[in-house]
């Protein structure tokens, strides 16, 4: 899949799933002797999702927007 004939809004979307994905892995909180990076808890949820939006915004056809269809599959279920 070429990136430049990608429609906009799939664009947007795998840059910023991307970046989401990449951020878990850096540090969230940072004290006097260590470091918690965004995997723990909460964090792999917000992992997983990131991975999810990125995947969704790569499939189907690229020049068209993404459909509501795809996304309310996950969250509301027929």
């Amino acid at each position: 899949m070429n990136f430049q004939q990608m429609h906009k809004q799939r664009k947007f979307t795998l840059i910023a799933g991307a970046a989401g994905f990449i951020s878990c892995f850096l540090p969230w909180y940072s004290y006097g002797f260590g470091s918690i990076n965004g995997l723990h808890s909460w964090g792999v949820l917000v992992f997983i999702l990131f991975g999810i939006s990125a995947f969704l915004s790569y499939t189907g056809d690229a020049q068209k927007n993404l459909p509501g269809k795809s996304w309310s599959l996950f969250f509301f279920p027929a």
